[in-house]
């Protein structure tokens, strides 16, 4: 890419005082400086802006805004796009992210060495303050995005979805995008970062979200706000797939979502199985085999998470405390698909 072309970041806000502060400071300590911060803050009754302004960096304050996080990109994106040439690129970040100091320089150097659209985030959680079952709750989202992340370094970046937390975009695509359909951010998807990507695969552009462009991101603090996120996250996906039709493009996709609902199936037969035999034979006679393979799984999922240090360890271990967690989370995906089939509208929960 070229030395001289602009960096320019929004990050959508709506009432996040509490840690706006430190996501701008991470932003302001890139070894590869930023040209241009602008906070978009959306709705906020709070003290976002004035941080923000206190910070000397950007504030747009949105207008009549009630399309979330996509309506409040595309203001941001309107405001910043007449100053840029097609070389510059637009990093969109969530105002609760934090970027390591050399994600910029590193994503910079991925667009231009692989000649692509976006680069994407490898992500890792940040623990919730709290105890009990907060802390296990926290401690299970925080194994689940190291899987992940595990997951796309092998994958050398591969990824399905330009993640909503931190991607960095060349502009050309995006104005392409714009002039094409009217818009960049669809307003009417509850999952805009996963549709942005299916709209930019359609035409051809490849992303990457490779190992060493890292950031962290929150957790969910509470069972409440982690099940809205998943039954949005699984319904917005479901929906778009369905919007785009099954091709070449969406081929993928459609088979994760069967896959996923096999697994569903899968655990409640075997959860049924188990209490039927339980109470007519009153027994249940455990397999060496079956739990030789439990184990085998454990051991590999406790490997996966060991940089988080020995709770993620033993939980990977003990087995239950991460089926239990699958288990909410398998059961999120089907009040989802009810709710897809049934084409019934999605209430928006803040998360």
């Amino acid at each position: 890419m070229e030395t001289s072309l602009k960096v320019v970041a929004l990050v959508p806000a709506h009432n996040e005082a509490e840690q706006i502060a430190d996501t701008i400071l991470a932003l302001q300590a890139q070894t590869r400086p930023l040209d241009r911060i602008v906070i978009v803050a959306d709705n906020c009754t709070d003290e976002t802006a004035q941080i923000a302004r206190s910070l000397g960096v950007e504030v747009l304050a949105t207008v009549e805004n009630k399309a979330r996080k996509a309506g409040a990109l595309n203001q941001g994106y309107a405001l910043v796009e007449p100053t840029l040439a097609d070389s510059d690129t637009l990093l969109c970040i969530d105002a609760d992210t934090l970027l390591e100091p050399e994600f910029v320089a590193n994503a910079l150097r991925h667009l231009g060495e692989k000649q692509l659209a976006a680069v994407g985030a490898t992500f890792v959680a940040r623990p919730a303050q709290g105890r009990g079952f907060s802390w296990m709750l926290s401690l299970m989202q925080q194994m689940e995005y190291e899987h992940y992340r595990g997951q796309v370094v092998r994958r050398r970046g591969r990824t399905r979805v330009l993640s909503g937390a931190a991607t960095l975009f060349t502009l050309a695509p995006l104005r392409a995008l714009h002039a094409d359909r009217g818009y960049l951010y669809d307003e009417t998807s509850i999952v805009e970062d996963f549709e942005l990507t299916l709209a930019l695969k359609q035409r051809g552009l490849t992303h990457l979200s490779p190992p060493d462009c890292r950031i962290s991101t929150e957790v969910m603090p509470t069972l409440r706000k982690l099940w809205h996120q998943r039954v949005r996250w699984h319904r917005g996906t479901l929906d778009e797939v369905r919007k785009y039709g099954f091709s070449r493009l969406t081929a993928f996709d459609y088979f994760c979502q069967m896959m996923l609902s096999f697994s569903v199936l899968m655990r409640a037969i075997f959860l049924t199985a188990s209490a039927l035999a339980l109470v007519y034979v009153h027994s249940y006679r455990l397999s060496w085999l079956w739990l030789g393979l439990a184990l085998f799984i454990a051991v590999e999922r406790a490997v996966g998470v060991r940089r988080l240090g020995p709770a993620a360890l033993a939980a990977s271990l003990l087995v239950v405390p991460e089926n239990l967690y699958a288990l909410l989370l398998e059961c999120s995906f089907v009040r989802s698909l009810w709710l897809h089939t049934r084409n019934r509208s999605h209430i928006w929960h803040t998360t």
